[in-house]
């Protein structure tokens, strides 16, 4: 596997979400900044909701063809 997964806006990206153990799939928006949070963010959507974490706590699974 590739040590650098270079992920851009659009993509399709399997997250492990804190306090849960397996991935779902979610579309990358990009990093952002957001007021009250401690860093960036990332800015993921899933449907129609917007979802955003900071980047620490956020888990990207590799893809398994790697």
């Amino acid at each position: 596997m590739d040590p650098l997964k270079v992920i851009a806006s659009g993509d399709t990206v399997p997250v492990v979400m804190p306090n849960r153990t397996k991935p779902q799939a979610m579309t990358f928006e990009g990093i952002g900044l957001e007021e009250g949070r401690d860093g960036p963010v990332a800015v993921l959507r899933k449907g129609f909701e917007r979802i955003t974490y900071p980047l620490a706590e956020l888990r990207i699974e590799p893809d398994e063809d790697d």
